[in-house]
């Protein structure tokens, strides 16, 4: 099943009609290879009819040069030239401009390894790159047929957004363990053969530590610690190298803080969500987590996917309180010319928790708007906080963002 996301082929006929190179980019599996097909499938309608070279390298032996023959069946005229798994190519980007030369086609890229096609192709193409993410929680309402309630919106916050993990939606052990397969896939193709580290075991336990800790600041020394305590000894560089990895492969996205109080980017505080939070359970089997405060937790990783789809800038915030006293803000939004402040209050956050929380926003004394994201009675109160349920901000996006 494919559906269709009208604002990313809006997007591509944009650039099409200026003649413009498009770079496909997202995480594995989440529908890019489907997308580039149904592209071609429009474009074969086309009137005037458009000459299409589809090329998908099913290994790494292509070279630029078969690229640059292949290419001729471009000839002259109206053309298109769409390659699927385009890393696989060497000196891919001197093909490219040498067919360029030769055919001036229209070029749809896509891949595997987007980020590594980004840094190919992006100096000297300068091409527009459409992020495919996974599903936001209607497009997911919209893929499996579910309507709104707070069992889709469960589900939602466990499968995540990815295709391949929204199969066999009434069994849940069956579809655990095709994503725990997936999991271990994305750890071999997406990480171990292309990145420094070689140890499975270690990888997956500092990514099972990345997952239960997303949304909270995990130094490399803390990991160590971790690992210790399951008799692994890792270094703090080690620690670092396998972050750096996992973080190219797209598994987890990283974030800064930003100091409120005092207007600027923070060294310290990084923050890191996975990419889907249809991660989340395959590695965190076997350990033992509160369910409400992992629940909290994939509501919030849920809540940072949809928010930076929607601003240019998200950042995990931290205000004074006091002269002695800070807390953080859940995400600083930046886009179009203006900011929003957002704190998310969990399930099994506590009482005094709660109180800092919307503290913090209160002390932040510019004019921006404020949300206070929890599952208590809804509406903008005297302080001028509006209060939304997790729910509805996934449904609906930031309310009134006038």
């Amino acid at each position: 099943m494919y559906l269709e996301r009208m604002h990313v082929h809006n997007s591509i006929s944009q650039a099409q009609s200026q003649r413009r190179m498009v770079l496909v980019t997202g995480i594995r599996r989440s529908g890019k290879t489907a997308l580039l097909r149904n592209v071609i499938q429009s474009m074969r309608s086309s009137r005037p009819p458009i000459r299409i070279v589809h090329i998908e390298p099913d290994s790494e032996g292509w070279t630029g040069r078969r690229l640059v023959n292949e290419a001729k069946a471009l000839g002259v005229g109206p053309s298109a030239l769409v390659i699927d798994n385009a890393e696989r190519i060497g000196t891919l980007a001197e093909a490219l401009a040498e067919i360029e030369r030769r055919h001036a086609p229209w070029m749809l890229i896509s891949g595997i390894r987007t980020q590594q096609l980004e840094e190919i192709l992006g100096s000297r193409f300068a091409p527009l790159v459409v992020r495919v993410s996974p599903f936001s929680y209607p497009e997911f309402l919209s893929f499996t047929g579910m309507t709104d309630s707070s069992a889709a919106f469960s589900l939602y916050t466990h499968r995540g957004g990815l295709p391949e993990n929204l199969s066999y939606i009434g069994d849940e052990s069956l579809s655990l363990r095709i994503r725990a397969l997936a999991a271990d896939s994305f750890i071999l193709t997406e990480i171990l053969e292309n990145g420094p580290v070689r140890n499975p075991r270690h990888l997956k336990k500092v990514l099972s530590l990345v997952v239960r800790y997303s949304g909270e600041n995990l130094p490399a020394r803390q990991i160590c610690a971790a690992l210790a305590a399951d008799r692994i000894s890792i270094s703090p560089q080690s620690a670092v190298d396998y972050l750096d990895a996992a973080r190219k492969s797209v598994f987890f996205k990283q974030k800064t803080a930003y100091d409120i109080s005092k207007r600027k980017i923070l060294e310290t505080g990084t923050v890191r969500f996975c990419a889907d939070t249809g991660f989340r359970e395959p590695f965190l089997a076997g350990i033992p987590v509160s369910v409400h405060s992992e629940t909290d937790h994939a509501v919030e990783n849920c809540i940072f996917l949809s928010l930076q789809s929607s601003f240019d800038l998200v950042y995990r915030g931290r205000v004074d309180l006091d002269s002695r006293n800070r807390e953080e803000v859940s995400f600083v939004c930046e886009g179009g010319g203006k900011r929003v402040y957002i704190q998310i209050i969990g399930s099994s956050t506590g009482l005094r928790a709660s109180e800092r929380k919307k503290k913090a926003l209160l002390s932040i004394r510019d004019g921006w708007k404020k949300i206070l994201v929890s599952n208590g009675p809804e509406g903008t109160g005297e302080d001028g906080i509006l209060t939304v349920s997790p729910r509805k901000l996934l449904l609906g996006g930031i309310p009134d963002q006038g």
